[in-house]
């Protein structure tokens, strides 16, 4: 077991998959998304866009936050200049910077979308210091409970994606989500190589119920996408998985264990925070053409549309979605 010398709190990680090469060439692959890096005075940042007469270009496309570097928190008057222009010469929409600093004194046209937190959980301890010391007794309880389940957890890479993809697919289709192709995947793990790996859980008589892709970045490890089935949350199974996401992360000897993005108004917020990890304010800095807004994600048309996902066969939302 380690041991925590102080009480001097984390250092947040600076880095995220989104400031490794690896993540452009693996989402340009799967999604063959239009990559531009943007040099803006202090501000450089890496963008992504679907090509079209109107794009909207985006910093860490399928990630919390991540590619941007600016050398001041805020962007200076040039640098905003200089942005502006972008969006005029590109006939853009908007850019979305994603980051942890706000990057805007509330200019025109720049819109901050202060909703979003990701969560970070210091595991310099070890996992038995963790276990004993840090998460709450009834976070201990709920892992014990699926651990009456007796599951089991494999680690691999490639020879573990079927069996990750049909868990996933199946999560996004009960959230009425469309989901990505299983190519999106596989390219992340090739791109990373041993950087990236999946971890699934299997149970005896229902087979894998959870899994979770993982990436390690510097001192941090990032699980950018795991999901339990809907059907093995009663069985207090997602407490259980989380845990041995959080031993692995020990295992490796990391600082940080990244929990992922949460709105401040879903459900995920509440069970992060049960689990001790420490809330991070996102910025989502949306610097907008004149006469745009930032997109919506609550129209009547979207409810719809996910009403109609969650009922539809899995077959044909994994083609639909691919």
């Amino acid at each position: 077991m380690n041991n925590i010398e102080n009480d001097a709190p984390i250092v947040f990680p600076a880095t995220s998959p989104a400031d490794d090469p690896a993540w452009g060439r693996a989402i340009c692959r799967a999604h063959g998304l239009h990559h531009v890096n943007l040099s803006a005075g202090i501000l450089r940042a890496e963008l992504f866009s679907a090509r079209g007469r109107r794009p909207a270009f985006f910093s860490a496309p399928y990630l919390s936050d991540g590619g941007v570097y600016n050398s001041k928190n805020l962007i200076d008057g040039k640098s905003l200049a200089k942005l502006y222009c972008f969006l005029e010469e590109t006939n853009a929409r908007f850019i979305l910077l994603k980051s942890r600093v706000p990057l805007s004194n509330s200019e025109d046209n720049c819109v901050v979308d202060r909703s979003y937190f990701t969560f970070t959980l210091d595991i310099r301890g070890g996992s038995e210091y963790i276990w004993n010391n840090v998460i709450r007794a009834k976070t201990r309880n709920q892992v014990r409970s699926g651990f009456k389940w007796k599951p089991s957890i494999r680690t691999g890479r490639v020879e573990l994606i079927n069996d990750f993809y049909r868990v996933f697919s199946e999560c996004m289709r009960d959230l009425g989500t469309p989901v990505y192709g299983k190519n999106f995947f596989e390219a992340i793990l090739e791109e990373f190589g041993d950087r990236c790996e999946i971890l699934i859980m299997e149970v005896p008589g229902l087979g894998v119920v959870s899994g979770g892709i993982l990436i390690t970045c510097g001192d941090t490890m990032f699980h950018p996408y795991a999901v339990t089935l809907k059907s093995a949350l009663p069985k207090s199974l997602n407490n259980s998985f989380y845990w041995k996401l959080i031993e692995h992360a020990c295992r490796k000897n990391l600082k940080c264990f990244d929990m992922g993005r949460s709105h401040q108004d879903q459900g995920t917020f509440q069970y992060k925070k049960n689990w001790e990890a420490q809330p991070v304010q996102l910025y989502y800095n949306y610097f907008l053409a004149r006469g745009e807004t930032i997109p919506s994600r609550e129209t009547n048309q979207i409810k719809l549309a996910t009403n109609i996902w969650k009922k539809m066969p899995l077959m044909i939302t994994n083609a639909l979605g691919a």
